[in-house]
């Protein structure tokens, strides 16, 4: 029986297997996890539980997240989570906005229907708790419409359990809605 040895070495890379036919995974969103859970005794992939929304280096600019979905076996996982921020601009029911499901109305959605930080958000974030470590393929945000530049150097990083160090991280870019396949 092959047994699954999953450490972690350094940000963003990991160790799969031992021995003869060991795989070192360096960037682990090319990874194919559902396929490497199978063959590890379905059970020693690292999950996701947070995924957080920030400015990586210090800045003058604005937070600003209309959507996100977090897909876990082609199911929206995020309505069930908990988020938090730093800051808000408003009253503290903009932190969950962008975890209602809410998306027909995406391309016109605007602040106060969307989460927004104050100005500058130097060491602001949103976090999203899924509550417990998912195997999440596919994270999406919507970005605000006629306000998409704003999010150009963003960062969305996603942690495990213990919430140390990073596992993935995606710079967002001015696109209005944006995939990124784990």
């Amino acid at each position: 029986m092959r047994r699954n040895i999953f450490s972690r070495l350094n940000y963003n890379k990991y160790t799969a297997g031992s021995g003869v036919g060991a795989v070192s995974i360096s960037n682990r969103a090319a990874l194919n996890r559902r396929a490497l859970k199978t063959c590890y005794n379905n059970n020693s992939v690292p999950g996701i539980r947070y995924i957080k929304v920030f400015f990586p280096q210090p800045t003058d600019g604005i937070i600003q997240i209309s959507q996100i979905l977090v897909y876990s076996n082609g199911v929206n996982i995020a309505p069930n989570g908990t988020a938090s921020a730093a800051n808000f601009l408003g009253d503290d029911s903009v932190i969950n906005k962008p975890i209602d499901g809410i998306l027909g109305t995406i391309e016109t959605r605007d602040y106060p229907e969307i989460y927004h930080s104050i100005q500058p958000s130097n060491f602001g974030y949103w976090l999203l708790d899924l509550g417990k470590e998912f195997i999440v393929d596919q994270i999406v945000y919507y970005n605000r419409n006629g306000y998409v530049d704003r999010a150009i150097g963003m960062a969305i990083n996603t942690y495990d359990n213990n919430f140390s160090v990073p596992l993935n991280q995606f710079i967002l870019n001015n696109g209005l809605i944006q995939t990124f396949s784990l």
